[in-house]
């Protein structure tokens, strides 16, 4: 007599316990075992407990679940045990990764009737961890392996199997070989050079720099990424880790250090219109590259006349009245600013000149606003190209 089937519900490989009493039947052991029609596999037998595993099923349905004993006699309960039917993997996003890759298979019946999964495998290798699991989808962290194709399997608590051949494919482990430079500071460029550095993504996820997420990614690929750092608050050094869109992750043991950021102490004047020449005064302003190769007042961009690492001289362009921020950038693409540090003033604007004629000597007086454009005298006139003496001016 069978009183009891536990799990009454399964799929192939389901570990499944039919309970009774003389399931012998008289004889020295159960020697067949059938769930539904499915020939089943005697793990353990005797005449209270006997322990099978669920035969292969295409269909799925109800059916009895059949002991015979080794003379032939049989112990039968009808509609005990049901396939869950067909388990299947029906897709593998991506089908391809390294370690991180985060992998959702989608299909039906994944659990095979069991309450969880105890492992997922991708070509022979443990998942780092299931994040999510249902009968329609599965979501998995890839664990590091060597570069093979091989088969997805999942097992059920209840040791139900769903597999699907062939469906993931290690791609070669990446690896950053080269990252230039290795200092700088918000805005400085920096490239990174290796190999599969997308780990069978299409694109890059985050970049971080000494625990810094990169301000932004310009470009990549699987040899060449290029991104430019993020402000940082302290000078500090540590690794470069890259995770691709699909995941998965690749690490440069320290191989970043932050500088100590630029400052911008003053700007002199701060204030002006064009030709303004306006001297910027700070520290590390080349903000570790070899030099100032763009500067904008306002966000305007000027001409830099000089420069080092604590004085650059700028050239204010035409710009309308208003005040904004003072912007170095240096050749590795390092920035430095001073919000609200520059202030163009309205043109200047000449109105007339008494006598508008003349000749060696002759007084001319020029009237008009902001003659002086923000400065405190006029230093210079010319009259059609010849320079004049500035007799006096305001």
């Amino acid at each position: 007599n069978v009183s009891a089937v536990v799990p009454a519900v399964g799929a192939f490989n389901a570990l499944v316990e039919i309970r009774g009493t003389s399931l012998r039947s008289g004889g020295d052991s159960v020697a067949q075992v059938s769930l539904a029609g499915v020939p089943a596999t005697i793990v353990s037998e005797n005449n209270t407990v006997v322990i099978v595993r669920a035969g292969r099923n295409s269909v799925g349905g109800k059916g009895a679940v059949k002991l015979t004993s080794n003379d032939g006699a049989v112990v039968l309960l009808s509609n005990g045990f049901e396939y869950v039917g067909v388990s299947e993997i029906h897709a593998i996003s991506p089908p391809q990764g390294q370690a991180g890759t985060i992998v959702t298979m989608t299909g039906i019946s994944l659990l095979g009737g069991s309450e969880k999964l105890i492992s997922v495998t991708l070509a022979g290798v443990s998942v780092s961890s299931i994040r999510n699991e249902s009968a329609t989808t599965v979501i998995v962290v890839v664990a590091p392996s060597t570069t093979k194709i091989g088969d997805v399997i999942l097992t059920g608590d209840n040791g139900a199997i769903i597999s699907r051949q062939r469906g993931f494919e290690y791609v070669a482990v990446p690896s950053i070989s080269n990252v230039a430079p290795t200092t700088g500071q918000v805005g400085t460029r920096v490239t990174l050079s290796g190999s599969g550095m997308l780990g069978g993504g299409s694109g890059v996820g985050s970049v971080t720099l000494a625990g810094t997420a990169a301000q932004e990614v310009v470009s990549a690929n699987d040899t060449l990424v290029i991104v430019r750092a993020a402000v940082n608050s302290s000078a500090t050094s540590g690794d470069v880790v890259l995770t691709g869109d699909e995941g998965a992750v690749v690490t440069k043991a320290n191989s970043w250090t932050y500088l100590t950021a630029s400052a911008i102490g003053s700007v002199t004047p701060n204030k002006g219109q064009e030709g303004t020449l306006a001297t910027v005064t700070g520290t590390s302003l080349r903000g570790g590259g070899t030099k100032v190769t763009a500067a904008s007042l306002a966000g305007v961009a000027g001409a830099v006349v000089s420069e080092n690492n604590t004085h650059v001289v700028v050239r204010a362009a035409v710009g309308s009245a208003g005040a904004g921020h003072v912007v170095l950038t240096a050749d590795s693409g390092a920035t430095s600013t001073l919000e609200n540090g520059w202030t163009y003033l309205a043109p200047g604007v000449i109105q007339s000149l008494s006598p508008s004629s003349g000749q060696l000597n002759t007084v001319v007086t020029v009237t008009g606003t902001s003659l002086l454009g923000g400065g405190a005298s006029v230093a210079e006139a010319k009259l059609k190209g010849v320079a004049a003496t500035v007799v006096s001016g305001n």
